[in-house]
């Protein structure tokens, strides 16, 4: 299980498309680019719509900036061309549905993965607008799974649960209807989502964390953006558990910025008695946890990117957990927190440049009252990683051509007593988070040399090799990637 974590740690399977538009802001083009990553969401692409002409007329474009066009056009081709099978229904004039089928093939050294998936959406004057998606992973092994103090089984270090017999894991990742009317986009079901400027990881709501099962409305108008999204969690002993989670974010030119507010609730719980205010997404939720009276419950954050020069990305991003403001209630009470901060670049001669500073104090997300903690399955919601650890990084990438990616990653990470061990080593008892930061730590140092190609439309080659201190069984990866 240590080395299919760490490929997927190292190799985020779902940033292609996001990483494209990175550049693209990086660059200079100005469109609506928000960090609120929701899979699902496939009028994003119709903010390329606005900036595709302007990048065909420009002249003498580096080569990662090629790239990053041509990758978002041919997902704007798969997103709007018309589906492979289509049929009309006599409901309304110019309406039909359309059906496609989804196969993504993963081959790596450790074991065989297929996503086998299917689309059916509503296509409006030929634009598509309701989608019903369903997206199922099966993995040649069974994969080792635990059982958390909640009685929940789940796979160790990795961000998904677990379904299946002893000679095939099946994993259900998405399964939902989203649809939008003007303004406003709706979705029902499971799927990603990550909230962060990171091109790695999320301090706040990553990617990595176990697939969401939810109910979200998003409004998106001239750049401003606010999200609200209620998640069930999985069950705490005779505790059932819901995220209700608020952000606002505001898209520029020159910066993105967003701020974030979430609870975790219980009906069960006498720390969240107003729990059906939670539900609602009128109420702003800093109102429902302080008239709670355990305003303490609060969890909230911060993040900004600032792009500077047409070359480079500077960004800062920060979770707080439990954090207390009053001087009695300090030495009483953790203070917890977690943040990013970290540098792109676009370098000369094709060249790209990423560095990242992550710290995370001991008791992050496990919070105090376990019950309440910021976790799904055993798993955090935010960082992969975990409370008391710090990690450093370090990413080259370059490309003589659009088809060709080499790509150096180094990582250097610090693990403190409070990030092993089960939950109730994890959770909050006594002492002071900032003085217990990183006692006992163990140091792990990972060098990974890759190498990508892009070989036809959809289909991707990789190979590398993880150079490492920590004990795993194979550090050889290779990853072959097709998108029917």
């Amino acid at each position: 299980m240590i080395i299919l974590f760490l490929f997927n740690y190292f190799y985020p399977t779902n940033s292609l498309i996001y990483q494209s538009f990175d550049y693209l802001k990086i660059y200079g083009f100005n469109f609506n680019y928000f960090y609120s990553r929701l899979i699902s969401e496939d009028f994003f692409l119709e903010n390329f719509s606005k900036i595709e002409k302007e990048i065909k007329e420009k002249k003498n474009l580096p080569v990662i900036i090629k790239r990053s066009y041509s990758l978002l056009k041919e997902e704007k081709e798969r997103s709007f061309l018309s589906p492979p099978i289509t049929f009309s229904i006599p409901l309304k004039e110019d309406f039909s549905f359309g059906f496609e089928f989804i196969c993504e093939p993963l081959v790596d050294t450790d074991n065989i993965k297929v996503m086998l998936g299917a689309h059916l959406f509503g296509i409006y004057k030929n634009k598509r607008d309701i989608f019903v998606r369903y997206k199922v992973n099966f993995y040649k092994d069974t994969l080792i799974d635990i059982i958390d103090e909640g009685g929940n089984r789940h796979i160790p270090n990795y961000g998904v649960c677990r379904s299946g017999n002893k000679h095939m894991s099946l994993l259900i990742d998405e399964s939902n209807i989203s649809f939008q009317i003007a303004y406003f986009y709706f979705l029902l079901g499971r799927t990603s989502l990550s909230f962060s400027p990171s091109p790695f990881y999320s301090v706040t709501l990553s990617h990595f964390s176990p697939p969401k099962d939810l109910f979200l409305i998003l409004f998106d108008s001239k750049g401003l953006r606010i999200i609200y999204f209620t998640q069930a969690l999985s069950r705490h002993k005779e505790y059932l558990r819901f995220l209700s989670f608020q952000r606002a974010e505001y898209t520029s030119k020159y910066f993105n910025i967003g701020f974030n507010i979430a609870v975790v609730s219980s009906p069960d719980s006498s720390q969240t008695k107003s729990f059906f205010g939670y539900l609602n997404p009128f109420i702003p939720l800093y109102f429902e946890v302080a008239n709670s009276g355990h305003d303490d419950n609060l969890l909230s954050g911060f993040d900004i990117a600032l792009f500077l020069l047409k070359r480079a990305k500077f960004y800062y991003e920060i979770f707080l957990d439990n954090i207390e403001l009053k001087k009695e209630r300090k030495e009483k009470l953790p203070n917890c927190y977690a943040y990013n901060l970290g540098l792109e670049a676009l370098l000369p001669f094709n060249f790209s440049l990423k560095l990242e500073y992550t710290k995370i104090l001991p008791y992050t997300y496990y919070h105090r009252i376990y019950h309440l903690a910021y976790t799904h399955y055993g798993v955090p919601l935010g960082h992969p990683l975990g409370p008391d650890a710090l990690e450093k990084k370090l990413e080259i990438a370059f490309l003589p051509n659009e088809k060709i990616l080499f790509k150096i990653f180094f990582s250097k990470i610090k693990r403190g007593k409070y990030n092993f061990g089960d939950v109730k080593n994890k959770t909050w008892d006594e002492g002071d988070p900032v003085n217990e930061f990183l006692k006992d730590k163990k140091e792990y140092y990972y060098f990974f040399p890759s190498l990508e190609i892009k070989i036809i439309k959809y289909s991707f080659f990789n190979i590398g090799y993880i150079f490492t201190n920590e004990e795993v069984k194979n550090k050889f990866y290779l990853k072959f990637l097709y998108r029917l």
